[in-house]
């Protein structure tokens, strides 16, 4: 394992956070981020950066190149919920990514509905019928009804 790798594990498990949210959040998948902690594969320049802003660490602390992890105060950004949420290609992946962040707790129930709210109007949908009935029913997340299929 590179130094790299080992830091950029070390950050994510100090952040809480899994591969897979990682991956979600940098715009990748969570077999990428484990090839990065493994040392058997480097982040391109932009996969790093996100990973130093997600992670609150500077890259060259991540490189080795010194033990201070502090970012620089300019640098430090960890993306929204809202850049987050609307990163997605469809709107079930937003949905879904909407319900990990309450899940999570990372959100309240307001603040997903805001986040609900802006994922229907980027997709130019409109909530279904009896929707937040449906979501409430099951994870207590706005929006989820829209995912329902009477197939299932």
């Amino acid at each position: 394992m590179t130094i790299l790798g080992k830091r950029l594990k070390q950050a994510r498990k100090n952040k809480g956070l899994t591969q897979d949210y990682v991956a979600k959040i940098i715009g990748t998948t969570y077999q990428t981020i484990s090839n990065y902690e493994r040392g058997t594969r480097d982040p391109d320049t932009e996969s790093l950066t996100r990973l130093a802003n997600l992670y609150e660490k500077s890259i060259d602390y991540l490189l080795g190149r010194t033990d201070d992890p502090t970012p620089s105060p300019a640098k430090k950004k960890e993306p929204s919920h809202e850049e987050y949420v609307l990163s997605a290609k469809t709107l079930g992946d937003s949905l879904i990514m909407v319900a990990e962040l309450v899940i999570t707790k990372v959100i309240d129930n307001v603040e997903a509905m805001y986040l609900s709210g802006l994922v229907f109007k980027k997709f130019r949908a409109m909530p279904a019928v009896d929707a937040e009935p449906a979501a409430w029913s099951t994870v207590d997340i706005p929006g989820a009804g829209a995912l329902y299929n009477e197939d299932d």
